[in-house]
């Protein structure tokens, strides 16, 4: 670059810069050498200008030596030193000349300190910015500390800085701003350019695209509810299963003016629920004609879909006194049975291979009144044949009801959990519960059996009869006998 200057060789520094003799600061004149001095530009030290070493005379780099060349070959001689007009001054030429002359006498080294080592920035939701954090460079050095470039290997994390030369001792900062494009873990090497010992130094950055996320029941059935009267509440619980707070901006039943009511719980419009948290909605129906009736409740929420609906469905009727018939069931493959009074649920097993009414049916009750208690039904999913099947589950005994509550508190739908479907229909307790009980004068018990693993590995399932000779049956062939569960109208 400064081989044109040999015939300005003669031109003194004096001439240059008059009669003022400036002293030479040649560890200076090592840092201007080495950094670029307009942004864009290469460096004297750059591999296709002098090289890192003066000493190695690339491009007649000898010519430097002498501040006068330098001025002359930036202001009138090389084109490709034209862009350092106006951006070095006479003591820096000085310097620079100086460290030409002799590069060895540059005795000082600038050192990189970055701090912290690490940025997290934890779970952000995606496409929202989360607030800067900064990394500190300090230059802990005897000689200026020139940053000439900072990176992210992750567009996710966007980097900023004023950093550029840092005087000995001083600090300048770079801004890093975490802004994730979707949902995941993000990582990112933050690489900062210097010229200390190394070439660069670096910061790695992590962060999280999160959301909230919403569970709630697909269902919720209510009792059959005798027309102009009220079910007892039900609950709905809304769970946040995601990572970040879950905001619920309404809650409605659709359509309006359906025999469904929202009644409490603390769910409420505007509400936020923490991740792991949940909150409920309490519910109950007023029919106000017979036969079924269906609604949605509806949550509009923050996270993905923007909403969800739990389907609710009831039926009125016009008799407290009303009954239907539950139905025993049999899947011949697996050697399974099964009851249900829902006339849905019957539909179904009638149409599909392997289900069979096994002839046992007994009356239920519809409605619920002071003097009988909902038969709840629950399901054991992948309890039975290696996870290949589930198993169903019904009780009116309180005290069997809280204990299945303890065991599964949330209510969730999770293998082996007893998951409880609602009450299928009303009966009555007994007078004497469990083996050797009774009912009341004009109610017909029924009984409760149970295919343990003590007997059955494995292949658990419950069966209910009226039939004292089938219970006594079963029994024999190592079933357990659980007496007496609950009564019901006679036949």
């Amino acid at each position: 670059m400064l081989s044109r200057l040999a015939a300005f060789a003669a031109i003194g520094l004096v001439s240059l810069l008059g009669s003022t003799v400036l002293a030479q600061d040649v560890n200076n004149g090592k840092v201007l050498y080495n950094t670029p001095l307009v942004a864009g530009e290469r460096s004297c030290s750059n591999g296709a200008c002098h090289g890192p070493d003066p000493l190695d005379r690339q491009n007649r780099i000898q010519l430097g030596e002498n501040a006068g060349n330098i001025a002359n070959a930036i202001n009138n001689l090389v084109v490709q030193m034209a862009f350092l007009r106006g951006h070095v001054t006479t003591p820096q030429l000085i310097d620079l000349a100086a460290y030409i002359a002799d590069p060895t006498s540059a005795t000082g080294q600038p050192v990189a300190q970055v701090s912290p080592p690490t940025l997290s920035f934890g779970g952000v939701a995606p496409g929202t910015a989360a607030p800067a954090q900064q990394i500190t460079v300090t230059n802990t050095g005897t000689l200026p500390l020139a940053v000439s470039g900072v990176s992210s290997s992750d567009p996710d994390f966007a980097v900023n800085s004023s950093c550029s030369v840092v005087a000995i001792s001083a600090s300048c900062t770079v801004n890093v701003i975490f802004t994730p494009s979707a949902t995941g873990a993000r990582n990112a090497t933050i690489t900062i350019l210097h010229n200390a010992s190394g070439g660069s130094s670096t910061v790695t950055a992590s962060g999280s695209g999160s959301a909230a996320a919403i569970q709630v029941p697909a269902t919720l059935v209510f009792p059959p509810t005798v027309v102009g009267s009220s079910s007892s509440q039900q609950f709905i619980e809304v769970r946040n299963t995601g990572s970040l707070p879950l905001q619920i901006s309404a809650i409605v039943i659709t359509p309006s003016g359906s025999p469904f009511q929202r009644i409490g719980g603390d769910c409420a419009d505007g509400i936020s629920v923490a991740p792991s948290a949940s909150c409920s909605v309490s519910l109950r129906i007023t029919p106000t004609e017979s036969g079924a009736v269906q609604a949605q409740l509806l949550i509009l929420h923050n996270a993905a879909g923007g909403s969800s609906a739990v389907a609710l469905s009831g039926v009125g009727v016009v008799s407290a006194q009303q009954t239907r018939v539950m139905t025993e069931y049999r899947y011949a493959p697996l050697d399974y049975y099964f009851m249900t009074s829902r006339d849905g649920d019957k539909t179904l097993l009638d149409a599909v291979a392997g289900w069979a009414r096994t002839g046992q049916s007994f009356n239920v009750l519809v409605t619920e009144a002071a003097d009988r208690l909902g038969i709840s039904r629950y399901y054991f999913d992948q309890v039975a044949r290696n996870g290949q099947r589930g198993s169903h589950f019904y009780t009116l005994v309180e005290t069997e009801k809280t204990l299945l509550a303890s065991l599964n508190p949330n209510n969730l739908q999770a293998p082996r959990l007893p998951y409880n479907e609602g009450v299928d229909s009303y009966a009555f307790a007994p007078l004497v519960e469990g083996v050797g009980g009774s009912c009341a004068a004009g109610l017909t018990p029924v009984y409760r059996l149970f295919r343990g693993n003590a007997n059955f590995p494995n292949d658990p399932n419950h069966r209910f009869t009226t039939s004292l000779a089938i219970y006594n049956q079963f029994v024999g062939l190592g079933w357990d006998g659980e007496g007496v569960k609950f009564c019901v109208p006679a036949p």
